[in-house]
């Protein structure tokens, strides 16, 4: 993209009147949950979330799954759950 600008083309308001039309949704709580995959089965519980859901670090699996953030039909299991078909 180029940085050069047109003549009387501002880009501070530009800027500014398109965050004045944007919707802000406030964080709200959502309860995702899925089914064990075929190819997951036999599969430790942490290397799933790691490699199919990497939008975080494995890091945040391990900690979400040994408090319980992440559970197994509604139960706490172990970071080293070996997932069941």
């Amino acid at each position: 993209s180029s940085t050069c600008q047109k003549a009387g083309d501002d880009t501070r308001t530009r800027s500014a009147t398109q965050q004045r039309a944007a919707r802000i949704v406030h964080p709200y709580p959502y309860t995702f949950s899925t089914f064990a995959k075929k190819r997951w089965e036999g599969q430790c519980i942490l290397d799933v979330y790691e490699k199919e859901f990497g939008s975080y670090p494995r890091s945040y699996y391990d900690a979400a799954i040994a408090s319980g953030r992440i559970t197994v039909n509604d139960l706490k299991v172990a970071t080293d759950y070996i997932i069941k078909g």
